[in-house]
């Protein structure tokens, strides 16, 4: 049995629909919040905090990927066999490798120095 093809009327029907479902339960909730106005504040947080919280997320992701080269560069000075640009390369991976993990430390602590200046702890 064959089903016939989608007429312009259920067409216009389900866009009505996806309409009505994307206002009455997407949208109008917000609406129901306007009575409350303390509902709809944001938390405030001093500059301070996101300075340090943000200093804390990068330093993590910094030391994972520093630790990842570290251990890349020892793999292929390794697996150099002799070859002195693959020995260089290594040499060099794991060189700068270290070189971010100081600067890193340096900021990490000028960025906690600085917070500890703000908040007076």
């Amino acid at each position: 049995m064959v089903t016939p093809p989608l007429s312009i009327s259920k067409l216009k029907k389900s866009k009505m629909n996806k309409r009505f479902f994307i206002f009455f339960f997407l949208i109008f909730p917000i609406f129901a919040f306007a009575q409350d106005p303390q509902l709809l504040t944001l938390p405030t947080v001093q500059i301070g905090v996101i300075m340090k919280r943000l200093a804390d997320v990068l330093f993590t992701i910094l030391v994972f990927l520093s630790v990842v080269f570290v251990i890349a560069g020892g793999i292929t000075f390794v697996s150099a066999g002799g070859d002195p640009n693959r020995v260089e390369t290594a040499k060099r991976m794991i060189i700068y490798s270290l070189i971010g993990i100081a600067l890193g430390a340096v900021s990490f602590g000028l960025v906690n120095l600085f917070y500890s200046y703000l908040t007076r702890r």
